[in-house]
């Protein structure tokens, strides 16, 4: 293969001491010089110099080097989102019905139930025996019990943890999920019993007494999409939830070891329209077919709380795609600037919500925040509910510039459509679940008994990018990034954010890299947590993704000619 030149890769680490989350903070000392790139075609060590002191990047946090010649970016508190860590442990809450749908809330010391009675299978449905259980507006038989730490009612959970677009999906993410069943939570966490469900790492029992049901929970934290990938907690968790005949419902808190997760009741009401919050209008094109003509997108308020929903109107009913097509209607916010300035640029994207037509009929809603379909399968207006909430902060108003269109694909190629709607949508942040204090009494009557348990939010890891480029220079392939700190993400590795200077291993272009940089091709999309298997050198998962940047440059040799190893780069 062709010999390459250039610099190789360099390690950043995040420090934690302004952004740590209860971990012990390590101090690294600052160094007169900074070594930061290893030349990949000379000898060991080939460096660069910068002095330290001078690689700053104003308020938003320091640039200085480690003892081990990493570059340590120390990051401000406005670079991620705050965390907030599990407070129950050792507690137990009461939930008090009030035969109108609400509850009041009571905060005591654990009371225990050391009788768990029998093991009982993952999603099993298990029958009430002594009495039935009001819950959500009706009154129940039985209830599914899930791994993963909770009870549903009328159907078992159906959140899937192995499906790409959830794994490194966030926890108030995955609450918007938690809509399409009522739900009883003491502690969800996708992650229970790890990716596969080893019956080695959770455990479930169930006891029914003449007045209650207890629902007792022994599980394990697996970090990781792949059996071994990411090592599993030797810690392990166990709570209950106890159903009581008179409705009351309690969760018991006896060892809990992971700090994030859902907890709460969640009724799956039905959701209303309400007003119109915003919209974005756009006029025909006779020269599209109608199904692709987009005249409209708006947003609607709704009766639940952060959640809105969102209608696309067509200029003509929606055909059935063939064989090979699909067709996407898309809205995409920006809150920070309109990144159509730079039409290829979608790394500054906050959310897209979309919804597919498939062959056979399939409609699909999906994005960040979005829980689901509403409705129009085969009409000019189709529908999706979504939770503005996950868009930008607690209890603030999304300023969001949004770009709305429609596309037709055909054996995954581009064959028209149109993205040019584009407007300045205002609408209410927060509310719902977020603001609820689960270890405080209530003795008000409600039914917002939910709180969401989370790590820190992840850094933008391409402005963290051009920080390094701008402080350092554009002398970089990529960038991997490693923090001490746990993020809202559910994996402790990482995808890969590739840019326009390299190609995937297969030559297809994709977004420039940022800060104008001719060099830089691409970083991991999250940092790796330290603790995770894939930090050490047995791990393949960072030359996986190394190699997606160079093997689209690889050449071989065919007839005395070289040859690309990708012929569309």
């Amino acid at each position: 293969m062709q010999r390459l030149h250039g610099a190789l890769a360099i390690a950043c680490m995040f420090g934690p001491a302004l952004v740590g989350t209860g971990a012990s903070a390590q101090t690294f000392p600052a160094r007169e010089h900074l070594d930061v790139v290893v030349d990949g075609a000379g000898t060991w060590p080939g460096r660069r110099f910068a002095r330290a002191d001078s690689l700053r990047s104003g308020a938003t946090g320091r640039i200085s080097s480690t003892a081990a010649h990493q570059i340590l970016v120390e990051l401000a508190p406005d670079d991620t989102a705050p965390a907030n860590l599990f407070d129950l442990n050792g507690r137990t809450l009461v939930f008090t019905p009030d035969g109108a749908g609400g509850y009041s809330r009571s905060v005591q010391s654990v009371a225990w139930e050391d009788d768990i009675g029998i093991p009982v299978a993952d999603g099993a449905e298990i029958q009430l025996q002594s009495f039935t259980f009001d819950f959500a507006g009706r009154r129940w038989g039985s209830f599914f019990v899930s791994r993963q730490g909770l009870i549903t009612f009328g159907e078992p959970l159906a959140y899937n943890y192995q499906e790409d677009d959830n794994r490194f999906t966030t926890m108030r993410e995955i609450a918007v999920k938690l809509v399409d069943a009522p739900t009883i939570s003491p502690l969800f966490k996708p992650t229970f019993g790890g990716a596969f469900g080893l019956d080695s790492l959770a455990g479930r029992h169930v006891a029914h007494r003449d007045d209650r049901t207890v629902v007792t929970w022994f599980a394990a934290d697996q970090w990781g999409h792949y059996p071994g990938g990411l090592r599993p907690s030797t810690a392990d968790n166990r709570y209950q939830a106890v159903l009581h005949a008179d409705g009351r419902i309690a969760f018991n808190y006896r060892k809990i070891t992971v700090s994030d997760g859902i907890v709460g009741l969640f009724d799956a009401a039905e959701v209303a329209k309400d007003h119109l919050l915003a919209s974005i209008a756009d006029p025909t094109d006779p020269e599209l077919p109608g199904h692709l003509d987009l005249l409209g997108a708006a947003v609607y308020a709704t009766n639940a709380g952060s959640s809105v929903i969102l209608e696309f109107t067509l200029r003509e009913p929606i055909p059935e795609p063939g064989a090979g097509e699909f067709y996407t209607y898309r809205l995409h916010f920006d809150t920070d600037e309109p990144y159509w300035d730079h039409p290829l640029d979608w790394s500054d994207e906050d959310a897209t919500w979309m919804i597919d037509v498939r062959e056979g009929g399939e409609y699909t809603a999906r994005g960040k925040g979005v829980r689901q379909f509403l409705g129009g399968k085969g009409e000019a207006r189709i529908s999706l509910l979504a939770d503005a909430s996950v868009l930008e902060g607690d209890g603030r108003r999304i300023s969001a510039m949004a770009v709305a269109g429609a596309a037709h694909f055909r054996d995954d190629q581009w064959v028209q459509g149109d993205y040019d709607s584009r407007a300045l949508l205002e609408f209410p942040a927060g509310g719902g679940t977020r603001g609820v204090d689960l270890s405080a009494s209530d003795s008000r009557f409600s039914r917002d008994h939910a709180e969401i348990f989370h790590y820190r939010g992840q850094p933008n890891l391409t402005d963290i990018s051009c920080r390094v480029l701008n402080a350092l220079g554009d002398e970089f392939d990529l960038l991997t990034f490693h923090s001490e700190f746990r993020v809202d993400k559910q994996e402790a590795g990482s995808g890969w954010s590739p840019h326009w200077l390299n190609a995937t291993g297969t030559g297809q272009q994709l977004r420039p890299a940022p800060c104008g940089s001719r060099r830089f091709r691409g970083h991991l999309h999250l940092p790796i947590w330290l603790p995770g298997i894939v930090v050490n050198d047995r791990d393949p998962g960072l030359t996986h993704e190394f190699m997606h940047t160079w093997t689209a440059y690889l050449s071989y040799e065919k007839n005395g000619r070289r040859e690309p190893l990708s012929d569309t780069i």
